[in-house]
């Protein structure tokens, strides 16, 4: 929890700061007890997921005026589920479509924990979608007002079999590099043979030129495909590099988009550079 009310407040902070400022002056001089969802750095999507389920934080705001702990009512409406699609992590109490959460007095934050249920349905069920809106506070507790009363959540489809024949032609390409930062560029993905696929801009963002590089998808496993990087090398800066495979690949086959997590560093140390690098391609 304590991971999760950091995560919160940083973001908080940086959506204060980029909103409206008059509605948050709102916020500073009001009289009354409010709860609402900070809307402006809530998210609005999450995928399915394949083999566990996604975990996003939608995180609320609010002024108890020292009252102590409340109970807060949500309901939920939409062609998503609850307990179904979708589960509350830190809900006090289910029942049907509504949830409770518990504010702590002592705080002015938190976050509703929401976490997908994969379906293993193999098949285009299509994107689902739920609205979850306070319908219950305690009495002179004002439920949105000056912020939001309710969120809206999108659940991604990740359904759909792995064609490997989607994943062949143009791709944009997003890198993150933590050391040299990232960037976006448009690349061509080559399905050698199989499910094997090599990239000519390998690393683009990183060395300012890109380089070779293969890697393989087993779906054995629909509900868990998993993206293999065999150790290779290429020469660079008069120097021999090398790719190997880490955590943290994701295909999402209905979207036809798959993350490749990579480590490369230079064999020979002339330059002590040992990058994680992970690049997220968007077939065209």
């Amino acid at each position: 929890m304590m991971r999760y009310t950091y995560s919160l407040l940083f973001l908080l902070i940086i959506g204060l700061v980029a909103c409206d400022r008059a509605e948050f002056d709102d916020l500073a001089d009001a009289e009354y007890q409010y709860v609402g969802v900070v809307s402006q750095v809530a998210p609005t999507s999450t995928p399915e997921g394949s083999g566990t389920g996604s975990t996003v934080q939608v995180p609320l705001l609010y002024d108890l005026s020292g009252s102590g702990d409340i109970d807060i009512t949500f309901t939920v409406t939409g062609t998503a589920e609850l307990g179904t699609d979708f589960n509350v992590v830190n809900a006090k109490s289910v029942s049907g479509n509504t949830f409770v959460i518990t504010l702590p007095g002592d705080t002015v934050a938190e976050s509703i924990v929401l976490e997908t249920v994969p379906n293993f349905d193999e098949s285009t069920t299509g994107n689902l979608t739920f609205t979850a809106e306070i319908t219950e506070t305690p009495e002179g507790v004002f439920p949105g007002v000056p912020l939001k009363a309710s969120f809206m959540m999108e659940i991604i489809d990740d359904d759909c079999p792995f064609v490997a024949a989607d994943y062949d032609g143009t791709a944009s390409v997003t890198e993150v590099e933590a050391t040299f930062g990232g960037g976006a560029y448009t690349t061509t993905l080559t399905r050698v043979s199989g499910n094997t696929y090599e990239v000519t801009d390998y690393a683009a963002t990183v060395f300012g030129t890109g380089f070779s590089m293969q890697f393989t998808v087993d779906d054995s496993d629909p509900t868990n495909i998993v993206i293999n990087v065999p150790t290779q090398t290429f020469d660079a800066f008069g120097d021999t590099w090398e790719i190997s495979d880490i955590d943290g690949d994701l295909v999402n086959t209905c979207g036809t988009e798959l993350t490749v997590s990579t480590n490369v560093f230079d064999q020979n140390g002339g330059f002590g550079l040992n990058m994680d690098v992970y690049a997220t391609y968007t077939l065209q």
